[in-house]
């Protein structure tokens, strides 16, 4: 197989799973990973796939302000695992409030309880994906919608949050910084995160 099929061939499996890890390619087109790394590192120049963590990917890892679509194609599978390992910290007749991001959306499918369960939520689509337990009441929070999230932000949410009472929060962040703590692109939920860190008690409703 020549260079060209190979990258062909991998551009080709890119667009039907959005994301190959390196020794799967390596094994596809029968040579090593080395060969593999060069191809992509070619492909990447070339501005046809990005390269993260020893996979091929077909968005751009780093673009600060993709859509909910897009990210949701960065490492599912990861995602998903996360979600059934929080799920496990929720409780019989829990309260919990939900921040925004395609992780807290992956957590949403997770959510099975058996169980009474209040969830407030900020992510529109964790709150959908939630309305087909019959066992979870949700709030969902008003405000300004970023379409890049689907989640809401500004005043009035923050005034929603305010009556609300809850015992854990599930947050989503873009960046984990040893000295800032947690990091996220967009000021307003930053804002509204901020708000639903603050330890004080909140009258319930």
């Amino acid at each position: 197989m020549t260079k060209e099929e190979r990258h062909n061939a991998i551009l080709e499996q890119l667009l039907k799973t959005d994301a190959i890890l390196v020794s799967d390619l390596s094994d596809r087109l029968q040579v090593s990973s080395v060969t593999i790394r060069k191809d992509l590192t070619d492909l990447e120049k070339a501005g046809k796939l990005y390269r993260s963590h020893g996979k091929a990917i077909a968005i751009n890892p780093f673009a600060g302000n993709r859509t909910v679509n897009e990210k949701e194609k960065l490492y599912p599978e990861e995602k998903y695992n996360i979600g059934m390992e929080a799920a496990k910290f929720i409780e019989p007749n829990d309260s919990i409030i939900l921040a925004s991001g395609t992780t807290i959306h992956a957590f949403a499918h997770c959510i099975k309880p058996g169980h009474k369960l209040t969830v407030v939520s900020a992510s529109l689509q964790a709150s959908i994906a939630l309305s087909q337990e019959d066992n979870i009441d949700i709030i969902q929070l008003g405000g300004m919608l970023r379409h890049s999230s689907e989640s809401v932000v500004g005043e009035y949410s923050e005034s929603i949050l305010a009556g609300c009472s809850f015992s854990k929060l599930f947050m989503g962040v873009d960046g984990i910084d040893l000295d800032f703590g947690f990091t996220t692109t967009d000021m307003r939920e930053a804002h509204l995160n901020q708000q639903m860190m603050k330890p004080h008690k909140r009258p319930s409703f």
